[in-house]
C-alpha cells in the first residue's frame, strides 16, 4: 500500500490526504471499508485525472519537465508514515464512552423504570443500547430507552406469531 500511495502521489502532501480520502469514500460506497493498492491506483488514476500531468513529470525525474510545475516538490514517504506513526497513540482496548453526564444517565433510569416497571438491570441494558455518543438529555435518553423497549416487544411479538 506503502508503494501504491507513493507511486500515485509522488509524496506529494496534498495528494495523499485528497486521494486517500476520495478511496475511503469509493471504499465505504462499495461496501468494502478496506484499502486496497488497485483501489487506490484506480481513485489516483479516475478521479485525479487533471493532476496526472504533474504527477508524470515528477514520475519522469526530468527537471525541466518538474519545473513546469514549480510548486510540486516531492519527499520521502516512508519518513513522513513514521513521524505521524510516533504521534498516533498507542492502541487501546476499546471502550465505549458513555458522553452523557452520570447524574443524566441516573435521572433517565429512574424514568425509564418507573415509566416501563421494569428493573434496574433491564433500564440499564436499555439505556446502554441507545446511548449514540453525543451528549443527550435525560428525557431524551429516557424516550429512546423506551421506544427500543417497545420496539423490541413488538418484534418479539412478531416472532412469536409467525411459528
Amino acid at each position: 500500500m506503502r508503494n501504491a500511495i507513493y507511486e500515485e502521489t509522488q509524496g506529494v502532501r496534498a495528494f495523499i490526504v485528497d486521494m486517500f480520502l476520495v478511496a475511503q469514500l469509493h471504499a465505504l460506497w462499495k461496501g468494502d471499508e478496506t484499502l486496497t493498492p488497485d483501489l487506490f491506483r484506480h481513485v489516483a488514476r479516475t478521479e485525479f485525472s487533471a493532476v496526472q500531468p504533474m504527477l508524470q513529470a515528477l514520475r519522469s525525474g526530468d527537471p525541466s519537465r518538474i519545473q513546469k510545475f514549480e510548486d510540486l516538490i516531492p519527499y520521502d514517504i516512508d519518513k513522513h508514515i513514521e513521524q505521524i506513526r510516533s504521534l498516533m497513540p498507542a492502541p487501546q482496548e476499546h471502550t465505549p464512552q458513555v458522553p452523557t453526564h452520570a447524574s443524566t444517565v441516573a435521572k433517565a433510569k429512574a424514568q425509564v423504570m418507573n415509566a416501563l416497571s421494569i428493573s434496574e438491570t433491564e433500564a440499564n441494558q436499555l439505556l446502554m443500547q441507545v446511548m449514540n455518543g453525543k451528549e443527550q438529555s435525560a428525557r431524551a435518553l429516557a424516550k429512546a430507552a423506551c421506544k427500543l423497549y417497545f420496539d423490541l416487544e413488538d418484534k418479539a411479538r412478531e416472532e412469536g406469531t409467525d411459528d
